[in-house]
């Protein structure tokens, strides 16, 4: 009983936060941050190089958004030269504010750009910005950028130590957490309207209910449409959407006939429709527990690829 009930509880959370990707971001955007301002405490480092430290930890936990390991390393290894060569600049034209001002946009335009290299380009202009963008709003000089530069080399080392140790999310763990997050919203959905065709009674307020689950059902393949998206796919991997579409159209379908038919007197009010409400009922209970077949293939070709 206790194990139904957390299970429950998890899959309820895991459907506010699809493939709980917000909830591992931010974990390791806040073990990171932490674990750079524990190691820069540690050394005595001045205010300035925790602030540095801190935010620079903070924007490389979020600005690595590939979902391959060895991709992730390359972007966070080309980020340290990045990051080291914008701070220095703008450290180096902090005496010139309208330089300063003049070359910033500069650098948001280039950082813009970067964003059509892909998940790397897109890593590598926030890498650049946000270096430019702590020169100037700490007032680095040039004399404090030993200590600025090692605050930025400790938060890219915490940072993957922080990410190897938890876990790298991989493509194909991305993909199945968005497929469970799917399974569970579906199961919802099927619960609620089961629930509607067996009591038969405030229709209203279910099919409200209903058609929030609805919409959550359908925000979750828009999730795993932007996945697909993102990646290379193939004939197996291209199957999957529509396979999933069809799903959810399909229980858009069924629960759209069920409010119908809840509304009209006759399925309220004779015993023969009860009967067949509680028959139908159980059989829409036993598609919960089939599972949505179809993806598996999908989901090994993303890992492979």
């Amino acid at each position: 009983m206790v194990a139904r009930t957390t299970t429950s509880l998890w899959d309820r959370f895991a459907a506010f936060d699809p493939g709980l990707m917000r909830l591992t971001s931010a974990m390791r955007a806040v073990l990171g941050t932490a674990a750079t301002l524990a190691a820069l405490t540690a050394l005595r480092a001045p205010e300035t190089a925790l602030v540095v430290g801190g935010f620079t930890a903070m924007t490389t936990s979020l600005a690595v958004s590939d979902l391959r390991p060895r991709n992730q390393l390359i972007t966070l290894g080309l980020g340290v030269p990045l990051s080291l060569a914008s701070l220095s600049a703008g450290a180096a034209l902090t005496p010139y504010p309208t330089a300063a001002e003049l070359v910033f946009l500069v650098v948001i335009h280039l950082a813009v750009q970067a964003r059509r290299f892909g998940p790397r380009g897109l890593g590598l202009g926030i890498f650049g910005f946000m270096a430019f963008l702590l020169s100037q709003f700490t007032q680095a000089r040039a004399d404090r950028l030993p200590q600025l530069g090692a605050s930025v080399l400790v938060a890219f080392v915490a940072v993957t130590a922080v990410w190897y140790c938890f876990g790298p999310v991989t493509a194909s763990e991305a993909l199945r957490r968005l497929r469970h997050s799917f399974d569970v919203r579906l199961h919802d959905v099927l619960r609620d309207t089961a629930a509607m065709v067996a009591t038969g009674q405030d229709i209203d307020t279910r099919s409200r209910s209903l058609q929030d689950r609805l919409d959550t059902l359908h925000a979750s393949v828009l999730l795993i449409e932007d996945f697909l998206d993102e990646r290379a796919a193939d004939a197996d991997t291209e199957a999957l959407l529509p396979h999933l579409c069809r799903v959810e159209v399909a229980a858009q379908r069924l629960a759209v006939l069920a409010v119908r038919a809840m509304r009209t007197p006759a399925a309220r009010n004779d015993p023969a429709e009860r009967t067949a409400r509680q028959r139908l009922a159980q059989r829409i209970r036993a598609l919960r527990h089939q599972p949505t077949v179809g993806t598996a293939c999908a989901a090994e070709r993303c890992a492979e690829g």
